[in-house]
């Protein structure tokens, strides 16, 4: 919920920093209209950031705009086929897998098959165990290619600042 925000405030001028120097300098003025406008600026930024973290915090915006956009990416249609791509949607729609999740979806094949579909994307690393000996896995966000991939569209997505 919105209770739970994240802020740092100086990140709320990396969106423009020349329109930051500009009016802290003015501020320094100490004139009560160059202040009001630097006082302004920064109430704006911040409540620009409230704004884009709590979209950042709700899970359908990422999953819809970031996460399976990402994976529509063509370099991916070389490495997975259908069934490992139902897998992934299945693991970004619901956050933590489990091989009887995937069952559901694959109910012809024997559990030692679902359990090799799993373990082939853990060795491409993407998905990762996130228990020690459970076997609940979920997507590895640290994945090399889905980092740049992730990235690309939080800045198009206006989460990142162009920097």
């Amino acid at each position: 919920g919105t209770n739970n925000r994240i802020m740092n405030p100086t990140f709320s001028f990396c969106w423009d920093p020349e329109k930051y120097l500009h009016l802290i300098r003015k501020a320094d003025s100490e004139k009560e209209k160059d202040v009001f406008a630097f006082i302004e600026f920064a109430l704006q930024g911040l409540r620009e950031d409230m704004t884009r973290m709590d979209r950042l915090l709700n899970y359908d915006i990422i999953r819809e705009d970031i996460l399976k956009p990402a994976f529509k990416h063509p370099l991916f249609d070389r490495v997975f086929g259908e069934q490992e791509r139902l897998i992934i949607d299945l693991a970004i729609d619901k956050q933590i897998l489990q091989a009887a999740d995937v069952r559901i979806f694959f109910p012809q094949k024997q559990p030692t098959e679902i359990s090799k579909m799993l373990k082939w994307l853990r060795d491409k690393d993407m998905i990762i165990s996130i228990d020690e000996n459970a076997r609940r896995y979920a997507i590895n966000l640290e994945n090399k290619y889905l980092v740049k991939l992730i990235v690309g569209k939080l800045e198009r997505a206006g989460f990142i600042p162009f920097v």
